[in-house]
């Protein structure tokens, strides 16, 4: 048998699957923009009312995340037009996706410690990416009602006859009380 020195082509391996792209590394693209966050494990050693905190903790980053996403849309619905305005979504949609692969995390080591005791929301049970998405379009709908809201409760503009009739009136006392400066 003659051996050669052709080289064994192997096909390329297959990239990971979204959103892990490494051990503890994800990456997920929304709108254009790729967020990515390193999660690393529990230490092994942890408590499980340490783990308890985590999960609390990480269920409140979510809320607060929420509660800046609002905020940063209202502020740019609420913009002046004249003046250009950069709609920031970076930090709390980060702060989100990490509380988000937190909590998946955390849940099953909860439950095989404690027999059960922590459960999913069903937001949690969402793929990060939807669950931002979802959080995004919630802050988004609930910025455009508050505001719709507002605009329901303001009085009626007055007809535009009325507003003529105001500015006649003001027109013709301007013309006596010069007629009777002048004289």
């Amino acid at each position: 048998m003659i051996m050669s020195d052709t080289e064994l082509k192997l096909p390329a391996p297959t990239p990971p699957p979204e959103p892990f792209k490494s051990f503890g590394q994800v990456e997920v693209t929304l709108k254009d923009r790729t967020y990515s966050a390193y999660i690393p494990q529990p230490p092994a050693n942890a408590a499980l009312d340490e783990l308890e905190t985590i999960l609390k903790n990480n269920r409140l980053t979510i809320e607060k995340a929420q509660a800046e996403l609002k905020t940063a849309y209202l502020a740019a619905f609420t913009a002046p037009k004249d003046k250009p305005f950069a709609l920031n979504l970076a930090a709390p949609t980060q702060n989100a996706m990490v509380a988000h692969l937190t909590i998946n995390l955390i849940i099953p080591i909860i439950n095989m410690r404690n027999g059960g005791h922590a459960y999913y929301t069903p937001d949690e049970t969402l793929h990060v990416k939807a669950r931002l998405e979802k959080m995004r379009t919630l802050a988004e709908k609930q910025v455009l009602g508050d505001l719709q809201i507002k605009l329901d409760n303001l009085p009626p503009p007055e007809p535009p006859s009325k507003q003529l009739g105001k500015a006649t009136l003001i027109v013709i006392a301007i013309i006596l009380v010069l007629l009777i400066f002048l004289h």
